[in-house]
Formats: structure tokens, C-alpha cells, sequence
């Protein structure tokens, strides 16, 4: 047990080290010029929310979700607020923030993409699991 611990501890610290060193060999430049903490993506049972860190200079941006249907869609309009909620149902999508160069301030580049999962509510949840015995 104590070498599957030590493994275990090895892989973790492996997995803490590898994105700081890729941000410091420019690697974060390359994903659209954020850095990886500077924006981030949340869910609710009934949204999808990016969070911009405007300190880090990004700044007038807009939330697109899309999935895997035409109908599954949904964006915000270009803000400077650091807080974008677009309002979605339970499902899996592909969020995308997008936010407007400040050197030109007509062409935008992607500051975040990522695949998020916007869970059922906790009634819902709890409906399912007392009808089917599972959630």
C-alpha cells in the first residue's frame, strides 16, 4: 500500500509541475495569449459561466456555448464585465470566450476553450434517483 501511495504522490506532484513549466516556456502564450488562470469556466444547473481576470488585460469578451445541436446554443454579447453567464440546459458543451484584441479592437481571439458539463438540478437529480434507484 505505501508504494501505491508514493506512486499515487509522484503522479500528483507530475500533474502540479507540467502546466507551470509549460506556462513558462510560452506555451500559455500560444493558447490565445491568457493565462490558463486567468479566465475559467464554472456551471450551474441552468448555465455555463466564464470568469475574466481583467488585471491580465483581457478584456471585452463574449461567451459562446455550443452543442452538439444546432438548437443547443447559446453566446452573450461582447462585454468588459468579468462575469459572463450564458443560460443553458443540462447537458455537455463546448464553451468558448472570445475576447477582442485591445491593440485593433475589431479582431478577437479565443481566450479559453474548453468541453464543460452543465449538471441537472439537485431536484432533478433527486427525482431520478428516486425513480430509477440511480442518479
Amino acid at each position: 500500500m505505501a508504494n501505491l501511495r508514493s506512486i499515487l504522490g509522484g503522479a500528483a506532484v507530475t500533474a502540479a509541475v507540467v502546466p507551470l513549466v509549460l506556462a513558462g516556456t510560452g506555451i500559455a502564450g500560444a493558447m490565445g495569449g491568457a493565462m490558463p488562470s486567468a479566465v475559467y469556466f464554472t456551471t450551474t444547473s441552468d448555465s455555463v459561466v466564464a470568469h475574466i481576470d481583467a488585471g491580465n488585460g483581457i478584456t471585452n469578451c463574449a461567451l459562446y456555448v455550443m452543442g452538439d445541436t444546432p438548437d443547443a446554443t447559446g453566446n452573450s454579447e461582447f462585454t468588459s464585465d468579468t462575469v459572463i453567464t450564458v443560460r443553458m440546459s443540462p447537458g455537455s458543451y463546448d464553451a468558448t470566450l472570445n475576447c477582442l484584441l485591445p491593440e485593433t479592437g475589431d479582431e478577437w481571439h479565443v481566450a479559453r476553450h474548453e468541453r464543460v458539463n452543465v449538471p441537472p438540478s439537485l431536484i432533478d437529480q433527486l427525482i431520478d434517483l428516486l425513480e430509477t434507484g440511480s442518479s
